[in-house]
């Protein structure tokens, strides 16, 4: 039986974190959450970057691929009302965070809690 992978909608690995980034043709499409803190988020896809308000905790950038049709390179920073770097997402979509308990609360479920980030609070 495979683990049950853990998206929880309350959490989040980073302060800001891309939950899809669907590709179309020469575009790209960056969706996902913020938390509170977070007041701009700048996504950079294959070089190409564009800065997006967050509006009720969530943020969609669209942005021009360079040439293939799919995402290899994605950075996701969250920027703080002062301008200031919260954190930087560009690691692996599945990567794993615990609530301050150490329960892993994203991720798969079987990985070692000493392995994942802390997780942040979503809303």
């Amino acid at each position: 039986m495979r683990p049950r992978a853990l998206p929880n909608p309350g959490w989040l690995p980073s302060a800001a974190y891309p939950d899809a980034y669907p590709s179309a043709g020469r575009y790209a499409q960056v969706l996902g959450r913020a938390t509170a803190e977070v007041d701009t988020v700048r996504v950079t896809v294959d070089g190409n970057t564009r800065t997006v308000p967050v509006i009720n905790g969530t943020f969609a950038a669209g942005l021009a691929l360079t040439g293939t049709n799919v995402v290899s390179v994605l950075l996701v920073r969250a920027i703080s009302r002062t301008g200031e770097t919260i954190s930087e997402w560009d690691g692996p979509p599945r990567r794993c965070a615990v609530d301050p308990a150490g329960t892993v609360v994203v991720g798969r479920g079987n990985e070692d809690p000493a392995s994942c980030v802390r997780a942040r609070p979503w809303k």
